[in-house]
């Protein structure tokens, strides 16, 4: 969602990071059991945390209406689209049954409520039952919080700004155990403390000692994510609302997200056969709207066992995936 060097605005280890997280999105979104649990405990914070190493904060309105416009266009555009794009298949799938005007006013009252409450797992209020808006829900996420964060960031003092990013995570938290909030605010609000680790996270060389340094993450992020696991079989899940040993499970996410980029770090030593897995970091939005969609597409990838059908999507969401960014390289070759 970041090119190359930091001169350019992009940061290297970043992209390679973000190329592994988004492959292993699409396998946690497949497997079950440990492996599973492993991928979500850190991999859609991650995306929360990397997203501020290369952002720069606005110091003051002016530039932060800027900044804000910029990211609603490059994020929320994408899921408005998602929505349209599922709700078209879904109408041309239930075609005949439109032909009654209580299905019709069922419909559009239930894809209305999706899109205000964009919650990644169905819920339910007041005994009606609202759909997930799925994946999309991490994008309305990331804008609205980013946004507030960058917002509170040129209103207050240092000091305080942490303060209140804590404080409105743990609102966050409470609230979510009470009542899930329109556009996932819920979670907006508590994942504040995500956003500030990656912008703390820019001030760390992490290409020094990157061995060492990735040994001793993966060791924390393996000790705090089998305790909880081991015992209760529990672990991070945003869209649902599970913050295992809050705070503790965001110590979890961000050793799980540090790992993986002194990891990233060590693989970009091996030079040009590392570029698919930046390249898929840079282009890891689009990457993120094939996965979305890939269930049009499941027969070729659902072989029954989650390992066997994990590397199969993989395998067809990439290929999707370079057909999509080719096609919209000939459009923009043909805007020129």
């Amino acid at each position: 969602m970041h090119e190359g060097k930091v001169n350019t605005g992009r940061v290297e280890w970043v992209d390679c990071a973000k190329g592994f997280a988004i492959l292993l999105v699409i396998v946690g979104h497949t497997v079950g059991g440990v492996l599973r649990g492993a991928i979500f405990s850190f991999h859609m914070p991650l995306f929360f945390i990397l997203s501020c190493v290369t952002y720069k904060c606005s110091n003051n309105l002016k530039q932060f209406r800027m900044r804000a416009k910029r990211s609603f266009n490059h994020v929320v555009v994408p899921f408005v689209f998602l929505f349209l794009l599922r709700t078209v298949i879904q109408v041309m799938d239930h075609f005949s049954d439109f032909s009654e005007l209580a299905y019709c006013k069922e419909f559009i009252l239930n894809r209305l409520l999706t899109v205000l409450f964009a919650s990644g797992v169905p819920l339910t209020i007041a005994d009606v039952k609202i759909a997930a808006v799925g994946m999309p829900w991490f994008l309305i996420v990331l804008f609205l919080g980013r946004t507030i964060w960058d917002f509170i960031h040129i209103r207050l003092r240092e000091n305080i700004f942490m303060f209140s990013c804590v404080v409105l995570s743990i609102l966050g938290v409470v609230l979510g155990k009470i009542q899930w909030l329109p556009f996932s605010f819920d979670i907006v609000l508590a994942i504040m403390p995500l956003f500030l680790m990656g912008y703390r996270i820019r001030e760390k060389d992490v290409e020094d000692n990157a061995l060492g340094k990735a040994a001793i993450y993966f060791g924390i992020w393996s000790l705090m994510f089998l305790i909880p696991y081991l015992i209760n079989r529990d672990y991070l899940e945003l869209a649902c609302r599970r913050y295992t040993l809050y705070p503790a499970c965001y110590i979890t996410a961000l050793t799980g997200t540090l790992a993986l980029t002194e990891v990233s770090v060590l693989c970009l030593k091996f030079g040009r056969i590392m570029r698919p897995i930046t390249f898929l970091g840079e282009n890891s939005l689009y990457m993120f709207c094939v996965h979305e969609m890939d269930y049009l597409w499941k027969p070729l990838w659902d072989a029954g066992n989650s390992i066997n059908s994990a590397i199969i999507r993989v395998f067809w969401d990439v290929i999707v995936f370079v057909i999509v960014v080719f096609i919209g390289r000939l459009f923009k070759k043909a805007d020129r």
